[in-house]
């Protein structure tokens, strides 16, 4: 197997350093909780995993501790696959068993770090682009995202836009505001705005699962200072447990 057909060792160390991404050089820490993939895929085993996650974050909402799950699990795919598809030219192969969710702290938030098992990758050689993208954004979005969604949604009663919604405020977050502190030159730099505008503008929602782009929306959303967009529906985690509140982005607090 050749560098070309997995991500490097470099290119791991890159996202340990600037995201939850899990590297071989971690494997003498024992985390305290484990995740399989498998058990995500699963609407029973799903349930009993927010069952814990809403007793450790001492929470008496299964909506709230659904979105803040959602919220976590969006940011660790957006991370994990999304960028090596943008800055490498690399996906992952993001199957639900070939996944794992490991928290090495007890951090009181939950922050879970993300394993892949096997590093094989589909890398972008030459052709078309495009397809390329396409296929391998079905697979994160329809085959993927979209089932985590569907199991929350019918668990807790979230609604589906704002667990989509919890999906688009990381993916904006990544490709407008975190990806130009890594990108490394101006050909990167295409990329990742091509990249993002083919996700946003060009692909429909059968790439999505949905009858139309889930993320699309967020775009016509206003800016703050910072940049971040305000979000067009409340992700509801104000109701996680008596410390929580607004988000800096919630359309509550950004009127």
């Amino acid at each position: 197997m050749t560098n070309m057909d997995q991500l490097t060792e470099l290119e791991e160390q890159l996202l340990s350093e600037h995201f939850r991404f899990y590297t071989s050089k971690e494997y003498t820490i024992q985390p305290v909780e484990v995740i399989p993939g498998v058990d995500i895929h699963i609407r029973g085993r799903l349930e009993h995993h927010l069952y814990q996650m809403m007793d450790y974050l001492q929470s008496d909402s299964i909506i709230a501790t659904a979105s803040t799950f959602m919220k976590r699990y969006a940011y660790l795919i957006v991370t994990a696959s999304l960028a090596p598809i943008s800055i490498f030219n690399k996906s992952p192969k993001l199957t639900f068993d070939n996944i794992v969710l490991l928290r090495m702290d007890n951090h009181k938030q939950w922050l879970p770090t993300i394993r892949f098992i096997d590093k094989t990758v589909s890398p972008f050689q030459e052709g078309d682009r495009f397809v390329w993208l396409k296929e391998n954004c079905t697979t994160i979005f329809r085959d993927h995202l979209s089932v985590v969604i569907e199991h929350i949604h019918r668990i807790s009663k979230t609604p589906i836009q704002v667990l989509w919604e919890n999906v688009a405020v990381y993916f904006y977050w990544f490709y407008e505001r975190y990806a130009n502190k890594i990108v490394q030159n101006e050909q990167q730099v295409a990329i990742l705005y091509n990249d993002f505008h083919t996700i946003v503008q060009e692909f429909d929602g059968k790439v999505f699962g949905e009858r139309e782009n889930p993320i699309r929306h967020v775009f016509y959303q206003r800016k703050l200072p910072t940049e971040a967009r305000v979000r067009k529906t409340c992700c509801l985690t104000y109701l996680l447990n008596e410390t929580s509140s607004y988000c800096k982005i919630c359309p509550h607090q950004c009127r």
